[in-house]
């Protein structure tokens, strides 16, 4: 079983995975834990990345990609809302990493 950001899979649905990348990098630590601790998500930043990274993940589709393996940890500013409606907007299946890099 393969856990996405939408909810688990069956390993035979992977089809062609990128196996490490990074969708968007937040270099502010204070954001970083305080969406990773708090829960605070700045709604206007989401849909901005969102607008700017959704056509990219629909050419990735349209190119054959299935899933992403998204390496980014909380200390990179993982963004779960932001990684959920990409992942349902796009038809690519995101894999979120988990644990923390210390």
């Amino acid at each position: 079983m393969i856990y996405t950001v939408l909810g688990p899979i069956e390993k035979e649905a992977l089809g062609v995975t990128l196996p490490h990348e990074h969708v968007k990098w937040e270099a502010d630590e204070q954001k970083c834990y305080d969406m990773y601790y708090s829960g605070k998500y700045d709604e206007s930043a989401i849909e901005e990345s969102f607008q700017a990274i959704l056509p990219v993940m629909i050419k990735l589709k349209t190119l054959g990609i299935d899933s992403i393996v998204e390496a980014s940890p909380p200390i990179g500013g993982q963004n779960i809302h932001l990684l959920h409606r990409l992942s349902r907007n796009s038809g690519v299946q995101i894999i979120p990493s988990t644990g923390w890099n210390v």
